[in-house]
């Protein structure tokens, strides 16, 4: 189909041109309820990084409740994680990480219910907690909210993700070490 080929390029595109259609199309599609539907089209905009596509998608938006009114799913999770996964933290579009990190606290207020939706990894919840750097305080605020809820797990049943957590959590309350000194750096650039 020619016209999603010529959307993809767009959205891949760099040039100019394609960044001013990125722009348009976001400022289009804020006009539009964001469900279901109209997610993939969202979340390829977030994807760009280019932050007056941002301003459009965010003017008079709180981001940590921009997929708010989504049910937790594992479509939408596998998104945001890629999504920070993608990012580098000193250089992310701070309400892009918020809006990221809003899906997560959302999905996993029940750790378990979180689980059953998305069985987070140890490398999902490194690309999540490398935003500690961003010495950013609600995303910090965001990150430990993140880690208290999933501390509940079962140790048994969630025995490694469960050490991480607990391992996140000291390395970033303890002002003697660095949270860099349990993420991978690969990961952190």
């Amino acid at each position: 189909m020619d016209e999603v080929r010529i959307l993809e390029d767009m959205f891949n595109s760099k040039n100019k041109e394609g960044k001013e259609g990125i722009i348009a199309f976001a400022r289009y599609i804020r006009g539009i309820s964001l469900n279901e539907r109209t997610l993939p089209i969202y979340l390829k905009i977030l994807r760009t990084g280019v932050p007056e596509a941002m301003d459009e998608l965010f003017r008079d938006r709180d981001p940590n409740s921009l997929f708010s009114r989504l049910v937790p799913n594992r479509n939408l999770n596998t998104a945001v994680i890629g999504i920070l996964s993608e990012q580098d933290p000193k250089n992310a579009d701070r309400r892009l990480v918020l809006a990221c990190l809003g899906v997560l606290v959302n999905a996993y207020a029940s750790a378990e219910d979180g689980m059953t939706i998305y069985p987070l990894s140890v490398q999902d919840l490194f690309h999540t907690a490398k935003y500690f750097t961003t010495e950013d305080q609600e995303i910090t605020e965001i990150l430990e909210d993140l880690l208290d809820s999933l501390s509940a797990l079962s140790a048994g049943r969630h025995a490694t993700l469960h050490k991480t957590v607990l391992q996140l959590r000291d390395f970033h309350l303890d002002a003697s070490k660095s949270i860099g000194d349990i993420i991978p750096h690969s990961m952190l650039v």
